[in-house]
């Protein structure tokens, strides 16, 4: 907006996005894990041995072996913090034992091409697997792999295709099985399995109660671009490309 003052400058207000105006707080989550929020991050020396949930539901995930801690990175994605796990060490990653049925797993990670996985590679899992997981495998041919519909920087994604688009910081989105209630969840790693840990930085995960709708799951991705600097990655027809969500 421009003011004109008779006998003065011009004067030039510049009006920008607050990120914070349309948060997850206003929706209900079942989890929610905010890398950027230093306040749920529990660490020592960098090591991360438990990130709270911010959902209010207190499913905090934990690690208790020291040396399957993931590290803590101040400066991970442009600037905000990041939870990293460097090699696939954690086979136990950060994990919690409730009891509840997701609907849909929304988030911001980072995929490590460097260092390839062996077989399947977790990102947000659970002890029952039907279909539901967020995975990496190179077991026989490097796919996404996930409950359908998955959704990669906005825009659908086939299996096949969605890996070469993920060696840069991405928004992912997928629907959890079904009417399915899980047990253990597991943050940076395939469940139980050695040696099928992520590697790579993850910045914030929202696990859904229900499947949202297509105008609610493009909030949350307009929220994630704004707030990460993953604008770009957006497709140009997604209505928050240019501008973040608001109430």
């Amino acid at each position: 907006m421009t003011i004109y003052v008779p006998g003065k400058v011009t004067l030039k207000k510049e009006f920008t996005w607050n990120e914070s105006v349309w948060n997850p707080s206003m929706i209900s989550t079942a989890l929610w894990l905010d890398a950027a929020d230093a306040s749920t991050i529990t660490e020592s020396g960098g090591a991360v041995s438990q990130w709270d949930d911010k959902s209010g539901n207190g499913r905090h995930v934990t690690q208790g072996t020291p040396e399957n801690r993931p590290t803590y990175n101040v400066t991970g994605l442009n600037g905000k913090a990041t939870v990293d796990w460097p090699t696939s060490i954690n086979s136990a990653g950060l994990q919690n034992t409730s009891t509840y049925s997701p609907g849909r797993l929304i988030g911001v990670a980072d995929y490590d091409g460097s260092n390839p996985f062996d077989e399947y590679n977790g990102l947000v899992t659970f002890n029952y697997s039907v279909d539901s997981d967020i995975l990496v495998t190179a077991e026989a041919d490097t796919v996404w792999y996930g409950y359908y519909p998955v959704f990669l920087n906005g825009s659908s994604a086939a299996s096949s295709t969605a890996l070469p688009t993920i060696l840069s910081p991405f928004i992912f989105a997928s629907n959890a099985s079904i009417s399915s209630s899980r047990t253990n969840t597991y943050i940076g790693t395939d469940r139980e399995f050695v040696n099928r840990g992520w590697v790579g930085k993850i910045a914030e995960i929202i696990i859904l109660p229900t499947a949202p709708s297509t105008y609610e799951r493009n909030r949350i991705e307009g929220y994630l671009a704004h707030k990460w600097g993953l604008t770009a990655n957006l497709p140009n027809d997604h209505p928050y490309k240019l501008v973040g969500p608001t109430p």
